[in-house]
């Protein structure tokens, strides 16, 4: 069992970058999709879609750089980074995944903001326009970077106090 286990840790940086590779690659194809071969009258909709996608290979790459593995040990769970960031700093590794979260809970207000506007598209004019799209989705993103970048400076600011 134990041979087993040494062989799966083995193979777990394998299988995470191939994932990643598959994750990264489709998402940057549908960003390229969405640029440059949207029809006429998909415009305004495509901007929920480079958002939405733009969000989610963040959270690939954020995902890739911390590696988390879950350890469950009775009433406690650890979280191991294992990725490029525990090459920087554990800081590095706790914003990453901070990043993540965050990234996680934008897709969630993405999705309910394209439900809302498909919602609307069938009964006729749903009176969003390109801008307005793209101003809601700006409110929605700024407080992840936001509070990354605050994490950051506070951090930075205790360490010299």
């Amino acid at each position: 069992m134990e041979r087993a286990l040494d062989l799966l840790n083995l193979a777990f940086p394998f299988i995470h970058a191939t994932i990643f590779l598959i994750g990264a690659s489709s998402y940057i194809s549908l960003i390229l999709a969405a640029l440059f071969r949207t029809p006429q009258p998909l415009k305004t909709y495509s901007i929920m879609i480079k958002f939405g996608t733009f969000n989610d290979l963040i959270a690939v790459c954020c995902d890739f750089f911390t590696m988390q593995r879950l350890l469950v040990i009775p009433g406690n769970l650890l979280y191991l980074s294992l990725g490029f960031c525990s090459l920087i700093s554990p800081r590095s590794c706790f914003l990453a995944y901070c990043m993540q979260l965050c990234t996680l809970i934008y897709s969630m207000y993405v999705m309910t903001a394209s439900f809302a506007y498909r919602i609307n598209a069938p009964v006729g004019h749903s009176g969003m326009t390109p801008h307005l799209i793209f101003t809601i989705l700006f409110i929605i993103f700024t407080p992840g970077p936001l509070y990354t970048i605050i994490l950051t400076i506070r951090h930075k600011v205790s360490e010299y106090a």
